[in-house]
């Protein structure tokens, strides 16, 4: 009987022990959960020139989450140097947004030489993949200068690849279409890139009222020495040719993000 009682008393000692241990592990999780969910929380509600944000998701109200790399500005954000320097992004208000509270005006900038308001007439020039010395394309730090090119002629239908720019790279106009907007004209050619179903770029009639022939310069201006090409439908998507380039090579859109880690988001004229 006594045998019983005791092995009963451990029984219900350890029962309780284990109940205990469950109760207390069950009050971390919680916490961790909580402190998790304030940090989510924090994050997700991001106010204007306010970062690290991951996506617009993370910006409070109708703000957008601008991707930029260390050294680049924050549309109508006045950075520290620290932040500057950072790789941090950080909330903007989105193009034609007015948010509350209203931003800092950005600086306006002039419409890109080369093409008129209307036809495209003026300077041309080739689209070359911008470089810098601590690029390490196709694990080699020599510049190898990839130019925007015609696939198979430039006509309706064609896509478009990179080429080596010795190989006479086609030539294009940018056609102003507002600050900072433009299509993107085979020079002398009635033909313009249009964004096609599947991130595809490919050449078609110039349309100026086909919104899916507008471009934009991502964060800067076409004037810069160095600019991402966004669709104007699609913010925060860049043209490149994907990953570290090598001739032929199919250029289309992805996410900037995507391409600013293999150093391919860049152009700039040639």
């Amino acid at each position: 009987m006594k045998l019983l009682l005791k092995n009963l008393l451990l029984s219900s000692l350890l029962a309780f022990a284990l109940a205990t241990d469950e109760e207390t592990n069950l009050q971390q999780f919680l916490r961790k959960l909580q402190t998790a969910a304030k940090i989510v929380s924090k994050t997700s509600d991001l106010g204007l020139c306010e970062g690290d944000c991951s996506n617009d998701a993370s910006c409070r109200g109708d703000l957008v989450c601008h991707q930029r790399n260390a050294g680049d500005s924050a549309p109508g954000c006045t950075l520290t140097s620290n932040q500057r320097k950072s790789r941090a992004d950080f909330c903007v208000a989105a193009r034609g947004g007015s948010p509350n509270p209203a931003p800092v005006a950005a600086p306006v900038r002039s419409p890109p030489t080369g093409g008129g308001g209307g036809g495209g007439g003026g300077n041309s020039f080739a689209l070359k993949m911008y470089w810098q010395s601590d690029y390490y394309w196709q694990e080699e730090k020599k510049e190898r200068k990839w130019c925007l090119n015609c696939k198979g002629g430039c006509n309706a239908g064609s896509e478009i690849a990179i080429y080596d720019c010795a190989d006479s790279p086609t030539q294009w106009q940018f056609v102003s279409r507002g600050p900072n907007e433009v299509q993107i004209k085979v020079a002398n050619r009635d033909v313009c890139i249009q964004e096609k179903a599947g991130n595809d770029l490919e050449l078609e009639n110039c349309d100026s009222s086909n919104q899916k022939q507008r471009f934009i310069a991502n964060g800067g201006s076409f004037n810069d020495r160095r600019f991402e090409v966004s669709p104007k439908q699609r913010r925060g998507w860049c043209m490149t040719q994907r990953h570290h380039p090598r001739t032929n090579e199919a250029v289309n859109i992805e996410p900037c993000t995507t391409a600013r880690r293999s150093d391919t988001s860049y152009w700039n004229k040639y």
